[in-house]
């Protein structure tokens, strides 16, 4: 059976109500669609089919002791004569499940590995498997420390640090350039000691991120080793785990929120969760390169055309674009999927913040009736100035084709925007009777009193309000309530509304607002989560949140985020991302490169972007204290 009809067939499972139930619910993990099953991708994040996690890692202590019980363990490798036809033999890299070789990791010091002991040459190569990805800053190898074996310590090797996330066991083919190099020891220059410490004085120290270390003999002199001990700062890096474009159970699905049962509510998880929707199983669309020919195929085909020939010549990878049918990828605010529908698919991504994260049982929760089938929105006027009370018009366009969706009463705006009043509200050109609600944090509330059922209703707000971020956004979502007959619950259902030129007497199709003189810069407002960080794991004010606006690029462009000291020293350089116009989120977790927390103090972060027009940068003030 293939990953896709198992995924189908699961959902279909998953998806059906219980009786009395006025939602449906696509289960992830713990009897729903199982973990390892609904990965499309994944990076530094453990999966089984029940949960993904983090491993946890405490700080200054052996981690090397539990790597078989993380997945890992320790192998021996080297190079083997492989018959690939009679008479002739090639030689091939081989990985070697050694139960001998468990004992560089059992945490028992009065046990050892010796080649000789085993019967294997003295070069054999030797791998540990921590399982896991995690930040390295000391590494110990010793033999057994009595009378008998101290002196049988390895004299001429290589010890080097793998980050590569495939299990080892599995892995075809390891070269050198898999591992960066801890320490080298040559014939002409040995080491002449019992205890190996990395870092010693003449190696640089600091956090190094690995899973994967390897030990080569250099020689072939007799050695033992009869423990490896790896010890983790505390740190592992961000996981991240995108799924399969998952399908609905409903043709029509309206996505409501997503709630996680385990140990913990989503609220209190250090994750980010974010979805995108669309109307089929293909998010992106994949182009292949023939002679000047370029055409669309699945991405089977396009991952696999590496050195194929085509009829019309050699085929190569072509771009692969985003499908103007989905939506983009947006952050779950709280538990609401703020994705558009009705939309079959849903696809989510989750980023894991912390060492010991973990999700098991992620619900997502959907309607099976629409309030429309589509629904566009823009506002006018599109550019004004800043921090001046500005009547603004937002209209709203229905589309109701199926006689499922049941349209709607009510009207929420999220904006950032200061808001003054709500003077009048038209349905089709007609004043209707609301009420509206301007108490709410980040937008206002809207009673039409009426239900909104009419197939091309047009929907118009005017509204007093005064920008002062250029690129304002202006969300719009529809919000119905309907009660189950058999349950009497009371459910609320709601669609956001995407950008659409639906008003013809106005420019545009925007629900964003520019404005007039605006910042010359290519960078908004920085707007940090907190301005005092006390990184010291109580789960409170433990990470820096910065969110803000690229704008003004037609294209990629690189966007790096730095943290400073007051006296100009770059304490922490995050990522360089190509990003575009739009709202970004960057994270600071009150450590320097090497992963080790900084001192109390104030300090200084920045972002910059590298345009054409050339360099700009904001930045802003936090102070940290423990």
């Amino acid at each position: 059976m293939s990953t896709r009809i198992a995924l189908c067939m699961g959902l279909l499972l998953c998806c059906m109500p219980s009786r009395g139930e006025s939602q449906l619910r696509l289960v992830v993990g713990s009897a729903g669609i199982p973990w390892d099953t609904a990965v499309d991708s994944s990076a530094f994040v453990q999966i089984d089919s029940d949960s993904i996690w983090t491993w946890s890692a405490p700080v200054d202590r052996n981690i090397a002791d539990r790597a078989v019980q993380r997945g890992g363990g320790a192998y021996l490798g080297g190079v083997r004569p492989l018959q690939t036809a009679p008479d002739e033999f090639t030689d091939t890299f081989t990985i070697l499940n050694s139960d001998a070789a468990r004992a560089l990791i059992d945490g028992d010091v009065a046990t050892a590995f010796n080649p000789d002991e085993e019967g294997v040459e003295r070069e054999v190569e030797v791998f540990i498997d921590l399982g896991g990805v995690f930040g390295i800053n000391r590494v110990r190898i010793f033999p057994r420390l009595d009378s008998d074996n101290v002196d049988s310590f390895p004299q001429s090797f290589e010890l080097g640090l793998g980050q590569r996330q495939t299990a080892l066991s599995f892995l075809r083919v390891i070269t050198d350039q898999d591992f960066s190099q801890l320490i080298r020891y040559s014939r002409t220059r040995p080491n002449n000691r019992a205890v190996i410490d990395w870092p010693g004085t003449r190696q640089v120290t600091g956090t190094r991120r690995a899973r994967y270390l390897r030990f080569a003999p250099l020689n072939g002199l007799p050695w033992e080793i009869a423990e490896v001990e790896v010890y983790a700062d505390g740190t592992v890096p961000t996981g991240e785990f995108v799924s399969q474009p998952l399908l609905a159970s409903s043709g029509t699905p309206v996505w409501g929120v997503v709630r996680h049962e385990g140990a913990v509510g989503l609220e209190d998880l250090p994750v980010v969760l974010q979805t995108r929707t669309g109307p089929d199983e293909e998010p992106l669309h994949y182009y292949v390169q023939s002679g000047e020919r370029l055409r669309r195929e699945s991405r089977d085909v396009w991952e696999g055309i590496d050195g194929v020939d085509g009829i019309l010549g050699a085929l190569e990878q072509g771009p692969v674009l985003p499908n103007p049918e989905w939506s983009a990828w947006e952050t779950v605010d709280g538990d609401l999927i703020r994705s558009p529908s009705p939309n079959r698919y849903i696809q989510f991504r989750v980023r894991l913040l912390e060492p010991g994260a973990k999700l098991e049982r992620l619900i997502f929760e959907y309607s099976t009736r629409p309030l429309a089938d589509q629904l566009r929105a823009e506002i006018s006027p599109l550019q004004v100035d800043a921090g001046v009370e500005t009547p603004f018009v937002l209209s709203l366009q229905m589309r109701r084709e199926d006689v499922a969706s049941t349209g709607f009463r009510f009207l929420s705006v999220q904006t950032p925007a200061q808001l003054f009043a709500v003077d009048s509200v038209r349905v089709d050109d007609q004043t209707v009777v609301f009420t509206a609600d301007l108490e709410r944090e980040g937008g206002f509330d809207v009673n039409l009193w009426e239900r909104v059922v009419q197939d091309g209703s047009f929907v118009q707000l005017f509204f007093r309000a005064a920008v002062f971020i250029d690129g304002t956004p202006f969300q719009v979502r529809v919000l119905d309530r309907r009660r189950d007959v058999e349950s009497a619950q009371v459910d609320t259902v709601y669609q956001f509304a995407r950008e659409g030129d639906v008003d013809p007497l106005s420019l545009g199709g925007s629900l964003a607002v520019r404005l007039r003189e605006a910042d010359p810069f290519l960078v908004g407002p920085l707007v940090g989560t907190t301005s005092l960080l006390t990184p010291n794991g109580d789960g409170v004010n433990d990470y820096l949140l910065v969110s803000y606006d690229v704008l003004k690029l037609t294209r990629p462009a690189p966007v790096a985020f730095e943290i400073f000291s007051l006296d100009g020293r770059r304490i922490r350089s995050g990522q360089t991302a190509e990003e575009l116009s739009g709202r970004h989120i960057r994270i600071w977790d009150g450590r320097d490169a090497w992963g080790r927390r900084v001192p109390p103090g104030t300090y200084l972060y920045r972002v910059r972007v590298e345009a054409g027009v050339g360099r700009r940068a904001r930045a802003g003030i936090v102070s940290i204290v423990y």
